[in-house]
């Protein structure tokens, strides 16, 4: 795997993992499900990976942990029309 990648945390089952993929998805942080074990199947442990630059947005996820105060900045400034009008 790439360097910019970061292990996010370990799941016993690929569904689990699956499952938290999903939530990491719809926060659009990308994120994949890896084996732990040289013969992968769904009862096998696996590990989620997600971007480094991520790593810490993606754990406050995870964590229920509200965002800081420029992630909300940050994500404003985002949504704001190009034009300055209304949306």
């Amino acid at each position: 795997m790439d360097a910019n990648w970061t292990v996010l945390a370990s799941y016993a089952d690929h569904s689990s993992a699956e499952v938290v993929v999903g939530l990491l998805e719809s926060e659009k942080i990308p994120s994949c499900v890896t084996p732990n074990s040289a013969i992968p199947g769904l009862n096998a442990p696996c590990q989620i990976l997600v971007p480094t630059a991520l790593i810490h947005r993606a754990q406050r996820l995870l964590n229920h942990e509200p965002p800081s105060e420029a992630e909300l900045e940050s994500l404003a400034m985002r949504d704001l029309p190009e034009n300055g009008g209304d949306p």
